[in-house]
């Protein structure tokens, strides 16, 4: 037999009612099951605070599963795959932490900024488009200069940008 009563908690953002065991009228349960706990009455309570995160949506990458994920999409090819791994890394872009990629502030800050001011540039299906030229040029289905020549615009905005350089004995006009 036990005495409960029933424990109202009440914080700014939520509350809730449970009861809970006050007193061991008779023994029993509570010998069986020695990780059973009496509730001590109290007239206050000590708060400790609590440690709160945010936690993705969505498990992050780790190196195996963002390759899964890019051939998955149809995005890069085989023998870059370590490559592209290993640029982010460089960059700073992402880092390793307990084998998770985790993007750093400076990496979300370049994806953002690349993707509101050319957006054109940073899309997956550019990126599919890109790859299916490569081949297409591989089978000698599509003449690799119309690729350069469209490839030319990316050299344009880079050289307005002033912060790159991009070989010159690569473009045609």
């Amino acid at each position: 037999k036990v005495k409960a009563e029933k424990l109202h908690v009440e914080l700014p953002y939520y509350d809730w009612e449970e009861e809970v065991v006050t007193e061991v009228m008779e023994h029993g349960f509570d010998l069986m099951f020695p990780t059973f706990k009496v509730f001590e009455k109290r007239e206050r309570f000590d708060v400790r605070p609590i440690e709160f995160r945010e936690v993705p949506k969505v498990p992050l990458f780790t190196q195996g599963t963002l390759i899964q994920e890019m051939k998955r999409r149809g995005l890069g090819r085989p023998s870059t795959y370590a490559h592209i791994v290993q640029t982010l890394l460089d960059r700073g872009y992402v880092r390793e932490v307990k084998g998770r990629l985790v993007p750093t502030k400076m990496g979300i800050q370049v994806y953002n900024y690349l993707k509101e001011n050319y957006p054109e540039y940073v899309s997956e299906e550019l990126t599919r488009k890109l790859e299916e030229a490569m081949d297409r040029i591989e089978r000698g289905e599509l003449d690799y200069i119309e690729v350069l020549r469209s490839a030319f615009k990316v050299k344009k905005i880079l050289d307005r940008l002033g912060k790159v350089e991009v070989s010159e004995r690569f473009y045609y006009e």
